[in-house]
């Protein structure tokens, strides 16, 4: 079995920024992306979201992509919500992500980051650089 140690902090979109993400709907979720990734034999460290996206620190399997977990991981986080058929709409992913690199060294301060996530956007303290999505993107999520 490899060794691999490798930090990834992920963050994508809901379908035209709609604001899909509810109180209501983090549990679920936050649940579904979970499973999914333990599945994948993917760790999730953190995850956190605003009501228009989310974001996720977690160790990718190097047998694995990171386009292809998210792929993975959006497929089946939109299908099982509305399977459940808890939303008066269709919940779907904005295609694309944004996606980072970390060392050991670093993830403390990346976690605290997406734990605060809630916190940070209130008090206007959010990396734009940590909120990307799109090489084009300026603007905050």
């Amino acid at each position: 079995m490899a060794f691999w140690d490798m930090y990834y902090h992920i963050v994508w979109a809901t379908h035209g920024r709609s604001h899909f993400i509810t109180p209501k709907l983090e549990e679920t979720l936050f649940g579904l992306v979970k499973h999914k990734s333990q599945m994948l034999n993917c760790p999730i460290h953190a995850i956190n979201s605003m009501p228009n996206h989310i974001h996720v620190v977690v160790s990718i399997n190097p047998s694995l992509a990171v386009m292809q977990w998210g792929k993975h991981i959006k497929g089946f986080s939109s299908y099982q919500i509305n399977q459940l058929d808890i939303l008066e709409d269709h919940f779907r992913w904005q295609s694309g992500y944004g996606s980072i690199t970390y060392g050991r060294k670093a993830l403390p301060n990346i976690l605290e980051y997406v734990q605060k996530q809630k916190q940070r956007h209130a008090n206007d303290d959010v990396y734009q650089y940590l909120e990307r999505i799109d090489t084009n993107e300026i603007e905050l999520l």
